[in-house]
C-alpha cells in the first residue's frame, strides 16, 4: 500500500529537494549589523573564516497539493562532504517530522558528493 493513500490530509505529503551550486567568492560589509558576510556558514554548526564558494539549499515541495517552501541554506567553502550532508538532511527530516509533514521522496543532483570518499 502506498503511504500517500494512508495519509488523511494529503496536503502534508511532500518531497525534500536539495542542491549545491558554485557561487563567486567575495566578501560584503553589512553596515546594518556591522559585520562582514559571505564566510562559510553552516548554521547551528558554526561559521569559519573561509570564504564561501558554494551554496547548499534544501526545499520542500507538496506532491498532492501545489506548494513549495525553502527550508534552509548553507554557505560552504568547498563542496559538501557526504558526512555533513547526511547531518543536514537529518535536521531537515526532523523539521518535517515536527511539522507533521510526510516525506516520501528525496531528490538531489549531487552525485559526486555521494560517491566521493
Amino acid at each position: 500500500m502506498c503511504i500517500v493513500q494512508t495519509v488523511s490530509d494529503k496536503t502534508h505529503v511532500c518531497c525534500v529537494m536539495f542542491d549545491e551550486k558554485s557561487i563567486s567568492e567575495h566578501l560584503r560589509c553589512n553596515q546594518k549589523f556591522g559585520c562582514i558576510e559571505d564566510f562559510e556558514d553552516l548554521g547551528r554548526h558554526g561559521r569559519t573564516s573561509n570564504i564561501a564558494n558554494h551554496g547548499l539549499v534544501f526545499m520542500l515541495r507538496g506532491l498532492c497539493k501545489k506548494w513549495k517552501l525553502s527550508v534552509v541554506y548553507y554557505l560552504i567553502h568547498r563542496s559538501t562532504m557526504g558526512e555533513m550532508l547526511v547531518t543536514f538532511l537529518m535536521e531537515v527530516f526532523d523539521v518535517c517530522w515536527n511539522a507533521r509533514l510526510v516525506v516520501v521522496v528525496t531528490m538531489f543532483s549531487m552525485v559526486a558528493n555521494i560517491v566521493r570518499p
